[in-house]
């Protein structure tokens, strides 16, 4: 489950940036931050005292956070060897 979370956060903000006109860097950009961000938000509101207080509550966020690292450094790595960068 985590992993379609993952890629439709990453589809929908690629398709958004789409939409409204952006450029490719700042497409490849908007991607990274949302996906980065939305993990951090996750993990702050999880683990947050005013609104849980129970860090397994987190674990899910935490769960996320890894995954989407994992498929950000994927797609970066994916545009580096497309533009044969090292």
């Amino acid at each position: 489950m985590c992993w379609h979370t993952v890629l439709i956060a990453v589809g929908v903000a690629s398709g958004i940036s789409r939409l409204v006109g952006l450029n490719t860097k700042e497409r490849r950009t908007i991607v990274i931050e949302v996906g980065m961000q939305n993990a951090a938000q996750a993990i702050a509101v999880a683990s947050s005292p005013f609104i849980f207080n129970d860090g397994r509550i987190a674990i899910p966020a935490i769960i996320y956070a890894l995954l989407m690292n994992v498929v950000l450094l994927t797609y970066v790595g994916m545009i580096k060897k497309v533009k044969g960068e090292r």
